[in-house]
Protein backbone atom coordinates (compact mmCIF):
# COMPACT_ATOMS: atom_id res chain seq x y z
CA UNK A 1 0.00 0.00 0.00
CA UNK A 2 1.09 3.50 -1.08
CA UNK A 3 1.73 5.63 2.16
CA UNK A 4 0.60 9.40 1.75
CA UNK A 5 3.83 10.80 1.08
CA UNK A 6 3.62 9.01 -2.43
CA UNK A 7 0.73 10.17 -3.63
CA UNK A 8 1.63 12.26 -6.34
CA UNK A 9 -1.74 14.74 -6.02
CA UNK A 10 -1.33 14.71 -2.67
CA UNK A 11 2.24 16.17 -2.74
CA UNK A 12 1.08 18.49 -5.48
CA UNK A 13 -1.38 19.12 -2.86
CA UNK A 14 0.57 20.38 -0.70
CA UNK A 15 3.22 22.22 -2.68
CA UNK A 16 0.17 24.03 -4.40
CA UNK A 17 -0.23 25.32 -0.70
CA UNK A 18 3.14 26.90 -1.36
CA UNK A 19 2.00 28.39 -4.59
CA UNK A 20 -0.97 30.46 -2.58
CA UNK A 21 0.77 31.22 -0.08
CA UNK A 22 3.46 32.45 -2.17
CA UNK A 23 0.97 34.75 -4.46
CA UNK A 24 -2.17 35.76 -3.18
CA UNK A 25 -1.42 34.70 0.14
CA UNK A 26 -5.33 33.99 1.44
CA UNK A 27 -5.48 33.41 4.87
CA UNK A 28 -5.75 30.32 6.66
CA UNK A 29 -6.64 30.58 10.02
CA UNK A 30 -7.11 27.99 12.82
CA UNK A 31 -11.29 27.72 12.20
CA UNK A 32 -13.06 27.42 9.08
CA UNK A 33 -13.09 30.65 6.62
CA UNK A 34 -14.12 30.48 3.03
CA UNK A 35 -10.63 31.83 2.93
CA UNK A 36 -9.46 28.42 4.09
CA UNK A 37 -11.54 26.54 1.72
CA UNK A 38 -10.15 28.58 -1.45
CA UNK A 39 -6.77 27.46 0.09
CA UNK A 40 -7.93 23.66 0.47
CA UNK A 41 -9.53 23.58 -3.31
CA UNK A 42 -6.64 25.63 -4.74
CA UNK A 43 -3.96 23.11 -3.45
CA UNK A 44 -6.12 20.19 -4.93
CA UNK A 45 -6.41 21.88 -8.11
CA UNK A 46 -2.86 22.23 -8.18
CA UNK A 47 -2.11 18.61 -7.13
CA UNK A 48 -4.70 17.35 -9.65
CA UNK A 49 -2.71 19.12 -12.35
CA UNK A 50 0.55 17.65 -11.48
CA UNK A 51 -1.01 13.81 -11.64
CA UNK A 52 -2.83 14.49 -15.24
CA UNK A 53 0.14 16.27 -16.16
CA UNK A 54 3.00 13.31 -15.05
CA UNK A 55 0.46 10.60 -16.27
CA UNK A 56 0.15 12.36 -19.65
CA UNK A 57 -3.84 12.78 -19.48
CA UNK A 58 -5.13 15.00 -22.18
CA UNK A 59 -8.56 16.24 -23.51
CA UNK A 60 -10.54 14.54 -24.24
CA UNK A 61 -9.45 10.64 -24.86
CA UNK A 62 -9.00 10.91 -20.93
CA UNK A 63 -10.53 12.83 -18.93
CA UNK A 64 -8.80 11.60 -15.64
CA UNK A 65 -10.09 10.80 -12.91
CA UNK A 66 -10.46 14.32 -10.33
CA UNK A 67 -9.54 12.43 -7.11
CA UNK A 68 -7.67 12.87 -4.45
CA UNK A 69 -5.64 10.33 -2.70
CA UNK A 70 -6.94 7.99 -4.53
CA UNK A 71 -3.51 6.42 -4.78
CA UNK A 72 -3.16 4.95 -1.68
CA UNK A 73 -5.43 3.02 0.85
CA UNK A 74 -8.58 4.58 1.96
CA UNK A 75 -11.99 2.44 2.58
CA UNK A 76 -13.83 4.10 -0.35
CA UNK A 77 -11.06 4.84 -2.87
CA UNK A 78 -10.44 8.51 -1.97
CA UNK A 79 -10.75 11.43 0.22
CA UNK A 80 -12.03 13.70 -2.14
CA UNK A 81 -13.58 13.56 -5.10
CA UNK A 82 -13.62 17.29 -6.73
CA UNK A 83 -16.60 16.30 -9.50
CA UNK A 84 -18.72 14.94 -6.76
CA UNK A 85 -18.47 16.49 -3.47
CA UNK A 86 -21.46 15.42 -2.06
CA UNK A 87 -19.85 11.66 -2.00
CA UNK A 88 -17.72 12.13 0.54
CA UNK A 89 -20.33 14.77 2.57
CA UNK A 90 -19.03 17.92 0.81
CA UNK A 91 -20.23 20.61 -0.44
CA UNK A 92 -20.82 21.35 -4.31
CA UNK A 93 -23.06 24.68 -4.00
CA UNK A 94 -22.26 27.79 -2.33
CA UNK A 95 -24.44 27.45 1.27
CA UNK A 96 -25.11 24.06 -0.27
CA UNK A 97 -25.63 20.33 1.47
CA UNK A 98 -23.30 19.78 3.96
CA UNK A 99 -22.24 23.54 4.25
CA UNK A 100 -21.83 22.71 7.26
CA UNK A 101 -19.34 21.42 7.82
CA UNK A 102 -16.41 22.79 9.51
CA UNK A 103 -13.79 21.34 7.71
CA UNK A 104 -11.80 23.84 5.32
CA UNK A 105 -11.22 20.59 2.92
CA UNK A 106 -15.00 20.13 2.83
CA UNK A 107 -15.81 23.51 2.15
CA UNK A 108 -13.25 23.23 -0.91
CA UNK A 109 -16.10 21.06 -2.91
CA UNK A 110 -17.35 24.32 -4.01
CA UNK A 111 -14.78 25.48 -6.17
CA UNK A 112 -13.34 21.80 -6.79
CA UNK A 113 -16.86 21.44 -8.37
CA UNK A 114 -16.64 24.58 -10.73
CA UNK A 115 -13.26 23.66 -11.68
CA UNK A 116 -14.26 19.75 -12.57
CA UNK A 117 -17.38 21.36 -14.59
CA UNK A 118 -15.16 23.66 -16.37
CA UNK A 119 -12.94 21.08 -17.35
CA UNK A 120 -15.77 18.31 -18.13
CA UNK A 121 -18.58 20.14 -18.71
CA UNK A 122 -21.65 18.57 -17.69
CA UNK A 123 -25.28 19.80 -16.24
CA UNK A 124 -27.94 19.84 -13.44
CA UNK A 125 -29.17 21.70 -10.24
CA UNK A 126 -27.46 23.04 -7.29
CA UNK A 127 -28.65 22.60 -4.40
CA UNK A 128 -27.97 26.01 -3.07
CA UNK A 129 -30.92 27.56 -0.57
CA UNK A 130 -32.23 28.84 -4.17
CA UNK A 131 -31.65 26.38 -7.07
CA UNK A 132 -30.58 26.89 -10.41
CA UNK A 133 -29.89 24.61 -13.21
CA UNK A 134 -26.85 24.61 -14.99
CA UNK A 135 -25.08 23.70 -18.02
CA UNK A 136 -21.55 24.14 -18.32
CA UNK A 137 -19.58 23.23 -21.50
CA UNK A 138 -15.83 21.99 -21.11
CA UNK A 139 -12.76 24.22 -22.27
CA UNK A 140 -10.40 21.37 -21.08
CA UNK A 141 -8.31 21.24 -18.11
CA UNK A 142 -5.24 23.43 -19.23
CA UNK A 143 -7.78 26.09 -19.83
CA UNK A 144 -9.48 25.85 -16.56
CA UNK A 145 -6.41 25.88 -14.50
CA UNK A 146 -4.90 28.57 -16.74
CA UNK A 147 -7.92 30.81 -15.49
CA UNK A 148 -7.39 29.38 -12.27
CA UNK A 149 -3.54 30.52 -11.79
CA UNK A 150 -4.57 33.97 -13.77
CA UNK A 151 -7.21 34.81 -10.81
CA UNK A 152 -5.04 33.26 -7.92
CA UNK A 153 -2.02 35.20 -8.84
CA UNK A 154 -3.65 38.44 -10.40
CA UNK A 155 -7.02 38.86 -8.42
CA UNK A 156 -6.88 37.46 -5.04
CA UNK A 157 -5.80 38.53 -2.05
CA UNK A 158 -5.52 37.28 1.36
CA UNK A 159 -8.89 38.06 2.27
CA UNK A 160 -10.54 36.76 -0.23
CA UNK A 161 -13.78 34.59 -0.04
CA UNK A 162 -15.83 32.86 -2.62
CA UNK A 163 -17.42 36.03 -4.22
CA UNK A 164 -13.93 37.29 -4.87
CA UNK A 165 -12.92 34.20 -6.35
CA UNK A 166 -15.88 34.36 -8.66
CA UNK A 167 -15.12 37.89 -9.56
CA UNK A 168 -11.42 37.11 -10.09
CA UNK A 169 -11.92 33.91 -12.17
CA UNK A 170 -14.41 35.81 -14.46
CA UNK A 171 -11.79 38.91 -14.82
CA UNK A 172 -8.98 35.85 -15.51
CA UNK A 173 -11.49 34.35 -18.54
CA UNK A 174 -11.82 37.64 -19.64
CA UNK A 175 -8.20 38.34 -19.86
CA UNK A 176 -7.35 35.05 -21.36
CA UNK A 177 -10.04 34.19 -23.42
CA UNK A 178 -11.70 37.41 -24.19
CA UNK A 179 -15.04 39.41 -22.35
CA UNK A 180 -17.55 37.04 -24.18
CA UNK A 181 -15.64 34.24 -22.81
Amino acid sequence: CDGWINSLDVVGHEWGHGVVFKSANISYPNFPTEGSALHESFADIFGTMVEFYSQGIYEPSNPGDFLMGEDFWIPDGKTRDMCNPNSKNNPDSYLGTHWSSIYPHSRAGVQNKWFCLLSNGGSGTNNSPTTYAYSVNAITKEKAAAIVYRSLTNYLVSSSNYLDARRGSIEAAKDLYGNCS
